[in-house]
């Protein structure tokens, strides 16, 4: 079955370590603590926090009743699903399904990052007569983070995030090819697969460690994702690698017949061809194991072993 939805996911992902977070006006101190995904049916003190978050930010769960603002439940039910599919829209999360799940709850944290509360100033006039300012902590407001110019290590960790994922993205579509032209087993690509959901994960913790600002866990991380793209793709075969894995076989088939017809000649002369028929002996087996890798759809494999094949069956006539 096809990963349709994992490179929209990443996309997501990745917009948000390399572009920029989303806008909220959530506070850090309020902060809600997801231990896993939430969707339709869930239940627990989770999903209250949620819809306090959504209404606070303008998602109304309800205008009035369960789940309006001040009157948030423990219950995830259609209007929350309405709710979380409408902030996933905002937020660049395609596509968005009203599940609350990990790509949610990284956006979700990126955004509480983004918040701070800031001292508001207040005026007061001392006994002397002079207007003095004196700052209080007040209703705490998002201040937009400023925008700074990144060090090597962060460009580089962007730079690597974004090609990490762009190889990722080329991965899924050659696996989803390899699918669809059969040249694979079905469980060969179901390794792939495992492979590719590896490299995802490891590319989210990359992003997340990245949020966290810990530049070289998310170098890691990043670099185990590319490694897993890359087992991915390296067993592929091509429909090019089976018609070549077919010539070879029967080049050497070719071969081993021309070298049992010369066999059979020089021994209907008296010649001595037991080095020979050894060899073709070899080269039959050779054939066979060849033969029997083509039908496992290991063409690399077949394609080796035909040549060695073809090659003793020569072997065998220059011996007589």
């Amino acid at each position: 079955m096809k990963n349709i939805y994992t490179k929209y996911a990443l996309y997501s992902v990745i917009a948000l370590a390399v572009v920029g977070f989303a806008p909220s006006t959530a506070r850090a101190d309020d902060a809600c603590l997801f231990f896993g995904d939430l969707s339709t049916g869930s239940v627990g003190e989770e999903v209250r926090c949620l819809q306090k978050y959504l209404n606070k930010n303008g998602y109304i769960i309800s205008s009035s009743g369960p789940g309006s603002m001040g009157s948030e439940t423990s219950s995830f039910g259609e209007k929350t699903r309405e709710a979380v599919k409408k902030w996933q829209t905002a937020a660049g999360i395609y596509p968005a399904t009203g599940t609350f799940g990990p790509l949610s709850r990284t956006t979700y944290q990126a955004e509480i990052k983004k918040s701070t509360p800031t001292p508001s100033p207040t005026t007061t006039l001392s006994p002397s007569g002079t207007t003095t300012v004196v700052p209080v902590i007040s209703t705490p407001v998002t201040v937009p983070t400023p925008v700074a110019t990144p060090s090597a290590s962060e460009t580089a960790i962007r730079k690597l995030l974004k090609s990490v994922y762009s190889q990722l993205e080329d991965a899924i579509d050659e696996v989803d090819d390899a699918e669809d032209e059969g040249d694979n087993t079905a469980e060969e690509i179901e390794d792939m697969r495992d492979l590719l959901e590896k490299a995802e994960d490891r590319l989210v913790e990359a992003v997340m460690a990245y949020i966290e600002e810990d530049i070289e866990e998310a170098t890691d991380l990043a670099e185990k994702a590319e490694k897993y793209a890359e087992e991915a793709v390296e067993d592929i075969s091509s429909g090019e690698d089976k018609e070549d894995a077919e010539q070879a076989l029967e080049d050497a088939d070719e071969a081993i017949d021309d070298a049992r017809d010369e066999i059979v000649a020089a021994e209907d002369d008296g010649d001595d061809v037991d080095d020979a028929r050894d060899l073709y002996d070899d080269a039959r087996d050779k054939y066979d194991d060849a033969q029997e890798a083509f039908d496992d759809e290991d063409y690399e494999d077949a394609i080796e072993l035909a040549e060695e094949a073809q090659d003793l069956a020569n072997e065998a006539i220059d011996e007589l």
